[in-house]
């Protein structure tokens, strides 16, 4: 898996997790639409449980998972998201961590996505941080394994897909009418990460590994459902750089299950930073496993 430096939320959270129990102690602010089964849930589910925990509740406030006594924050976190999706068939969004609520971090990224894309000019070159570069590989009919999974990969995207470069990119966000649907797969235990402009991040889309392999593509379906519902949508996927498989074996999970406009960022989020475009810290959408 990529390893990253943790943002400064995720260290704050940390360090605040031994206050938890005297902010629990107050009335909390529940996300809008939150039923009184969530309430209870919370209540009996979440409050009185030791650390490390997460607490995940749908957009419309009526499905909701728990997680406690993770060995860390990012376990806790992944792990209620992933409940949503396996039990709900539904994304959730991370409402408190170790006692803090980070609901509004979601707004916040989708704010600071719009503001990061008005104005968006497409770079001179096609090509940043040697995302062109051919490895001499064939395409591979199956999924990358995750024990190589950061290795050199090829210059064709999977079938059914294809290989976009960063001008790519900036050109199909600049499309208002039919703006992608833009997929960061990489993976990592932070609660949050620099993503590209609007893009969701979907941690464990493009893993792959014989035991989760069955509950990341039911999962993968049910996500799509709610952000692409529409199988002629834009989907890019993208991961590290050139070098990384997770985005190619994502693409390729899309392809078979009937999205028809599939694209690989190949250069990755290495290459848009190279082009001197703008990130954003983006909460996790959905963690697949």
């Amino acid at each position: 898996m990529t390893s990253s430096v943790y943002p400064l939320l995720l260290t704050a959270l940390v360090a605040l997790a031994s206050a938890a129990s005297s902010c629990e102690a107050k009335e909390p602010s529940y996300p809008p639409g939150f039923t009184q089964a969530g309430i209870q849930g919370y209540l009996q589910s979440y409050v009185p449980a030791n650390t490390h925990k997460a607490f995940a509740v749908s957009a419309d406030g009526k499905s909701f998972e728990a997680s406690q006594g993770r060995p860390s924050v990012g376990e806790a976190v992944r792990a209620a998201s992933s409940r949503c999706l396996s039990v709900h068939r539904t994304l959730c969004r991370i409402w408190l961590v170790d006692g803090q609520n980070v609901w509004d971090h979601y707004a916040r990224s989708r704010r600071t996505g719009a503001d990061a894309l008005k104005s968006l000019a497409p770079p001179l070159e096609a090509h940043f941080a040697n995302e062109e570069i051919d490895h001499g590989l064939k395409v591979e009919p199956k999924l990358r394994n995750g024990t190589n999974i950061h290795a050199p990969t090829p210059t064709n995207a999977p079938n059914g897909a294809k290989t976009i470069n960063t001008k790519d990119l900036v050109l199909m966000y600049r499309n208002r009418g039919n703006k992608p649907l833009v997929l960061d797969v990489l993976q990592n235990a932070a609660l949050s990460r620099q993503t590209l402009p609007e893009a969701v991040w979907l941690s464990g889309a493009g893993w792959e590994a014989e035991s989760v392999n069955p509950e990341i593509e039911r999962n993968l379906i049910a996500a799509m459902k709610q952000l692409a519902p529409s199988k002629d949508k834009p989907v890019v996927t993208y991961c590290l750089n050139h070098d990384c498989w997770l985005s190619w074996n994502a693409a390729m999970r899309l392809a078979k299950i009937g999205y028809k406009n599939v694209f690989w960022y190949r250069g990755g989020i290495q290459s848009w930073r190279a082009a001197g475009l703008p990130v954003i810290e983006t909460p996790l959408g959905a963690h697949l496993y």
